[in-house]
């Protein structure tokens, strides 16, 4: 029968061979870390609120005018400093003339009380205690006049730091009227709540440490002072510690997370915060099995510590096992395979590896940053400076440029004006000319033709004007192509020299055609 039931299974795998690994099993791979314990101090945290453990509001003890303050706010003082005081003219003559009463007092009653001891019985003893009473009396003046003379003073009661002035020196302040408060920062003081389960444990003395977040790298360390024997309506007891503060960099107000330390070092099991996992109002670690399958167990977690470890008060066991990563897609019965084992001394020391590395390297990310800031700077520098060569270069074509256009507007104009002038001369020796064969007809059409000429040589010389006009609009036109030729501006300065000579020539021309008409007019005068 059973040999049957075989062949018959043997047969069916046989036909359908995909129903013997129709359920592939799934290997994760894993690692994980072994359950153990290590001694971690008994402590409890909390927040809670700096505060002042001495501070006082400092007033005079009469009305008058303010007459000296020696400091200002925020300055340090010692006790017995003397802060401020008042207009103590009259107070300090009152002193004095105490001070004058006792010492005349008491040296009566020395002289008579040596000279009773002297010739016994010369000074009665009613006159002795009349003088004894008016000595005790004068004293009573005397400590009077002192204490009313304090009233004008303000004395630092305690060592502290002072702040809200609230006058200045000259004005008038009345008795008991704050003028500045006072406030010790060394020691400080933090006020704090723990669980009423914890009463027990909880005592003065025992260690505490404050940490700031203005001081996030610092840690204030102090004792216990106070532990109420009362517990509050939500359940909890307050508790005060005075903390060291010698720097004065905890003030007044602050906010804190306190660590207090309840008892000494006991083992407890702890196991990576990564390895626990939190869903649905639910925590639990992976269990792995000696069969390389992983189970899920509940666990009940305590205090987190800086290693990164925290604290599980019920559900594990030393020596047990637990996935310390890669339990995303686990599941119940899953198997898996150890790629990396972990114990709490491996994992602490990767642990300070990482962040060493991760400051490193932060600190070379910080550094490059600099240096390249430091580059662009350079390389911003040197685009400026090359800017500004660029612009100088610019500059100085420009004023070449304007030069050149200079020399050239006034080689043209020395030309306009020579041709102009070579044009009038030629009209004159035209008209002279005319105004020859005229006269040597007519001497009264003579007249007539010089004042004609005179007539056609202002004509003449509107339009040259205005020719002259027209010739500077040109001239305007050819600086600008002058002005991006430097080249054609150097020609335009050699031309400027050939003309200059030319120019000179005309001019002498010119005298010589004024001469030679001078010479003619005299002549047809003569006839």
């Amino acid at each position: 029968m059973i040999f049957r039931a075989f062949n018959l299974t043997l047969i069916i795998f046989t036909l359908f061979p995909f129903l013997a690994f129709s359920n592939d099993i799934k290997v994760y791979p894993i690692t994980t870390y072994d359950v153990n314990t290590v001694n971690v101090p008994d402590i409890t945290s909390d927040s809670g609120k700096l505060e002042a453990v001495k501070t006082a509001d400092l007033s005079f003890g009469v009305d008058e005018k303010i007459k000296e303050i020696y400091f200002k706010d925020g300055d340090e003082v010692k006790k017995g400093d003397l802060l401020a005081k008042l207009n103590d003219q009259k107070a300090l003559a009152n002193l004095n003339s105490s001070q004058s009463a006792y010492d005349t007092q008491k040296s009566l009653y020395i002289k008579k009380v040596k000279t009773n001891k002297a010739v016994p019985g010369s000074i009665s003893q009613t006159e002795l205690q009349t003088q004894k009473n008016d000595l005790e009396l004068a004293k009573a003046n005397l400590e009077s006049a002192k204490a009313e003379l304090s009233n004008y003073y303000i004395i630092a009661p305690f060592d502290g730091v002072l702040t809200n002035f609230t006058q200045s020196v000259g004005s008038h302040i009345s008795a008991n009227i704050t003028l500045v408060n006072i406030v010790q920062l060394d020691p400080i003081r933090v006020r704090y709540h723990i669980s009423q389960d914890l009463v027990g444990k909880a005592s003065k003395n025992q260690k505490v440490e404050v940490k700031v977040t203005a001081f996030p790298n610092d840690t204030f360390i102090g004792q216990v002072s106070y532990v109420s024997p009362q517990v509050d309506e939500s359940g909890r007891v307050k508790e005060l510690a005075i903390i060291n503060n010698p720097d004065k960099k905890l003030a007044p107000g602050m906010f804190a997370q306190i660590t207090q330390t309840l008892g000494e070092n006991s083992p407890q099991i702890v196991i990576p915060q990564l390895s626990v996992v939190a869903e649905n109002q639910e925590t639990y670690v992976w269990i792995v099995n000696n069969n390389q399958t992983v189970q899920k167990r509940d666990v009940t977690l305590g205090e987190n510590l800086d290693s990164g470890l925290v604290v599980i008060t019920k559900g594990l066991k030393k020596n047990e096992i637990i996935v310390n990563t890669g339990m995303q897609r686990l599941n119940e019965k899953a198997k898996v395979k150890i790629l990396k084992k972990f114990n709490v001394d491996n994992f602490v020391a990767t642990k300070q590896n990482t962040q060493n590395t991760q400051n490193t390297q932060n600190t070379q990310n910080i550094q490059n940053t600099q240096n390249t800031q430091n580059t662009q700077n350079t390389q911003n520098t040197q685009n400026t400076q090359n800017t500004q060569n660029t612009q100088n270069t610019q500059n100085t074509q420009n004023t070449q440029n304007t030069q050149n256009t200079q020399s050239t507007q006034n080689t043209q104009n020395n030309e306009n004006t020579q041709n102009n002038e070579n044009t009038q001369n030629t009209q004159n020796t035209q008209n002279t000319q005319n105004t020859q064969n005229t006269q040597n007809n007519e001497n009264t059409q003579n007249t007539q033709n010089t004042q004609n000429t005179q007539n056609t040589q202002n004509t003449q010389n509107t339009q040259n004007t205005q020719n002259t006009q027209n010739t500077q609009n040109t001239q305007n036109t050819q600086n600008t192509q002058n002005t991006q030729n430097t080249q054609n501006t150097q020609n335009t300065q050699n031309t400027q020299n050939t003309q200059n000579n030319e120019n000179n020539e005309n001019n002498e021309n010119t005298q010589n055609n004024e001469n030679t008409q001078s010479k003619q007019n005299n002549n047809n005068l003569g006839e």
